[in-house]
């Protein structure tokens, strides 16, 4: 039984459950937190059921751990020489065994995808599925050792996961209240702003996360022939970069929110959400700038990587925010 269980948390930890559930929360919270408020204060009502975004949800998440999976498949040499500690494939499983998971968790993943598209009727969206498990395979095999390419593919898959719920959720409204889209000149397309928002968000913040990661890899890439941009471009120039895509982030934040969520007729409302963004978006992002500045080793980019993750996570939770804050004061 302990050897089981030991078995199963490994292969949680193979999967990368942590980044798989946050995957599963950011989709929950742009369906439950942002799109069904907005629909709903506009007086109408939500198309697509519980059960079809958790089937988009599982094939998410099944097609991102298969993608973890091959990824450490093809990364086994260079993982035991950037983090031998964290090496699973090979010590605990062997290359056979994560292979079929590998595809097995794609095709359940790609299943799932396919069907809730066809489903819903939706049939073009059934692509993301099959393209991204392609990109993901591709990505481990070819892009990742390519200057910027692998940075770039995982950055946009990363920005496609909280527009799915959109994706599936305009089309079926507009599909259902089609009669109120000609008559009254009524439109769902204003909602995907917030899709994009959240898009570019995720994009941003994976693109400096990736770069974080190659510096923080640089000898095991080095040595195994990988050429990424701390490689290319050498280590201050990568920092410039770095710091510069972040200060990016920090003005895009900050115009974000004095264009569309500072809306001055309630100042506490005003004052809750500044705050916030201040104290748990900018804040960190700049002391990640700090650390980027005056990094030494492998442990000062560790520890902008986990700042990166607390921004991720504040992102998340600024939807249940404003979600909260719109309803003691904008919808009394």
């Amino acid at each position: 039984m302990k050897l089981l269980i030991s078995k199963l948390l490994l292969f949680f930890k193979l999967i990368r459950y942590p980044n798989l559930l946050i995957m599963a929360a950011t989709m929950y919270l742009m369906q439950y937190a942002l799109l069904k408020p907005m629909i709903e204060a506009a007086k109408y009502e939500m198309q697509m059921s519980s059960l079809s975004l958790f089937l988009i949800v599982f094939a998410t998440v099944c097609i991102a751990a298969a993608g973890y999976i091959i990824n450490d498949v093809h990364d086994v040499e260079i993982d035991t020489h950037n983090k031998s500690d964290k090496v699973i494939i090979g010590k605990h499983f062997s290359e056979s065994t994560a292979t079929i998971w590998y595809y097995v968790l794609n095709v359940m993943g790609i299943l799932a995808g396919v069907w809730v598209s066809r489903s819903l009727g939706l049939n073009s969206l059934s692509l993301i599925y099959i393209l991204t498990a392609g990109l993901l395979y591709f990505y481990s095999s070819t892009y990742k050792d390519q200057l910027l390419i692998g940075n770039l593919i995982i950055a946009l898959l990363t920005g496609v996961v909280p527009m799915l719920p959109f994706l599936y959720e305009i089309p079926l409204l507009n599909r259902a209240y089609e009669t109120d889209i000609v008559n009254y000149n009524a439109s769902f397309n204003d909602l995907m702003q917030w899709a994009w928002a959240y898009a570019i968000f995720a994009f941003l913040l994976n693109l400096i996360r990736e770069f974080v990661k190659d510096t923080e890899d640089f000898e095991g890439d080095k040595a195994y022939g990988r050429t990424s941009i701390p490689i290319a471009a050498g280590s201050k120039i990568t920092k410039w970069i770095i710091s510069s895509i972040t200060i990016l982030f920090i003005c895009l934040v900050t115009l974000g929110f004095k264009m569309y969520l500072l809306l001055g007729e309630k100042p506490i409302a005003d004052f809750i959400l500044a705050i916030y963004l201040g104290v748990l978006i900018i804040s960190p992002l700049l002391f990640a700038i700090y650390k980027t500045i005056t990094a030494q080793n492998t442990s000062d980019y560790r520890i902008i990587s986990q700042t990166l993750k607390l921004v991720m996570a504040g992102g998340l939770l600024f939807t249940i925010v404003l979600n909260i804050v719109l309803n003691l004061y904008y919808r009394q």
